[in-house]
């Protein structure tokens, strides 16, 4: 079996390559900020190292708002107030020297505000949208002095929205150069209980699946699995602002369960600015990571690990999505609306339209039960009707590649209209896919068993809502609204 696999073309196109002794040149200046950790601040301090003085001051800086003059300012009144063995960087600029060495910094691109698209690579010297004809900047007009005979100043441009890209290989590579935690990174392998039992996403159908499609990955256990959550959130704390900031974030698979959930392990890749929802567009901020995910698959980033006192090719994947339902429809571009809701149903749905309620009503639980089960010769609990049909088959990733034929060439942005997928009155769309998701561009996609996951949390809370709502009489609450999510589950 194990010549078949290695035969298979799914399985070839990774390559091990032998481990090297000792840390590269950029690992030893990462190590070097370590020891700056152990050192202390000055002579007798036990709760504050240089290097973390350092980060506090850049910390509250950028909280509060200091302008770079006012640290300067600060940091020699420090030396004075201190003893004489502080050690302390004389100003600003060799403070964020410092910073910057620990390789953790982001980096801003400027974006058509209405999400056509990035002024990045060929078109980072555009003006202007070509999709929109947008500027790229802030209209200064209001900016200009009455007084014209005062002399001109140039003004600096402004970019109209501005979004961060946080580069994924610096900080996958520093999780094996801490000695704490790079003996964790191998914990899917070597800590985790195989049982029979779900306790890590290593124990899943659709983990053991993408190991033996891909077995050069897995040969390597510390080459890392990533899952990816995205979700808007209000950045002001004000429900009363209309305001959606939409994090991307990453997951180590790779640790134990305890770990990986903790917000210090937590990874943010993109940071999407507002004020509205990206929603199908979010394709256009993603390419970034995609084109990161796939560096990473084919050629990988050479990383020290601490642990072993050797580098070796990191490479990564990513194993699935985690969405609220919302989310769900802009991350696979499934359209979750109308008769074909489902996406596990697809083509074969099994809505009703309610005449008097005027809404489709979401049937057909009783397939995913087991074929013995009791409820499906119930026919007055239900609707009438006995129901021993078979549950929908899961629709492979070649398949839907297949289905989205017709909306290749989708225009992004919020000014033109995608035609070739824009729905006639009575009549189905002939393709309800908005888009072809930008994660098929990834080699390994369309072969994962599962690509998306739906947060329970929310999909519980919208059900336990609306049945509360009905039993107590709460008004614009009593009616129950049977979600789509419940099914799906």
């Amino acid at each position: 079996m194990e010549e078949d696999m290695a035969s298979d073309p799914v399985v070839r196109g990774l390559s091990v390559e032998q481990p090297t002794q000792g840390p590269n040149e950029e690992s030893l200046q990462f190590l070097k900020l370590l020891k700056d950790v152990e050192e202390p601040c000055y002579e007798g301090c036990t709760k504050f190292s240089k290097l973390s003085v350092i980060v506090y001051l850049y910390h509250f800086k950028c909280l509060l708002g200091w302008s770079n003059k006012s640290v300067t300012f600060l940091l020699p009144f420090l030396q004075e107030l201190l003893p004489s063995s502080a050690k302390l960087p004389k100003d600003y600029y060799e403070a964020k020297k410092i910073i910057r060495d620990l390789g953790l910094s982001y980096e801003k691109i400027d974006a058509c505000p209405n999400d056509c698209m990035l002024f990045w690579k060929e078109n980072s010297n555009l003006e202007a949208c070509s999709n929109c004809n947008l500027s790229r900047w802030v209209s200064n007009e209001a900016g200009v002095p009455k007084n014209t005979n005062a002399p001109s100043k140039k003004v600096k441009k402004k970019a109209a929205k501005i979004f961060r890209w946080f580069p994924l290989k610096p900080r996958l590579k520093q999780l094996f150069m801490s000695l704490e935690v790079a003996p964790h990174m191998k914990w899917h392998v070597d800590g985790h209980t195989s049982d029979g039992l779900m306790r890590h996403p290593a124990n899943s159908e659709a983990w053991k699946s993408f190991d033996f499609k891909y077995v050069e990955f897995s040969f390597e256990p510390r080459n890392v699995r990533l899952g990816l959550a995205a979700d808007g959130f209000n950045p002001f704390s004000n429900m009363s602002t209309t305001y959606s900031t939409w994090p991307v974030m990453l997951v180590q698979y790779n640790l134990s369960p305890w770990i990986c959930i903790k917000r210090a392990y937590f990874t943010l890749s993109l940071l999407i600015p507002g004020p509205t929802s990206p929603r199908n567009d979010i394709d256009v901020y993603l390419q970034l990571l995609v084109q990161e995910l796939n560096e990473l698959w084919d050629v990988g980033v050479e990383t020290f690990d601490m642990s072993s006192n050797s580098s070796f090719q990191m490479h990564a994947t990513l194993l699935w999505t985690i969405n609220n339902f919302p989310s769900y429809v802009d991350i696979s571009s499934w359209s979750t609306k109308g008769a074909l809701a489902c996406p596990s149903c697809i083509y074969d749905p099994q809505s009703r339209w309610l005449k008097y309620g005027r809404k489709f009503s979401y049937i057909g639980h009783r397939r995913f039960l087991d074929s013995d089960y009791e409820f499906l010769n119930h026919d007055k609990e239900f609707d009438g009707r006995k129901d021993f049909s078979q549950a929908p088959v899961v629709v492979s990733g070649s398949k839907i590649i297949a289905q989205t034929e017709a909306v290749v060439d989708v225009v992004f942005g919020k000014k033109k209209v995608n035609l070739t997928n824009k729905r006639k009155r009575g009549e189905e769309a002939l393709c309800i896919w908005k888009k072809r998701s930008i994660f098929f561009s990834l080699p390994y996609w369309e072969n994962h068993m599962l690509c998306h996951n739906l947060d329970v949390m929310h999909i519980e809370k919208n059900v336990v809502d609306n049945v509360i709502g009905t039993v107590l009489n709460v008004v614009k609450k009593k009616k129950i609204k049977v979600s789509i999510d419940h099914l799906c589950l």
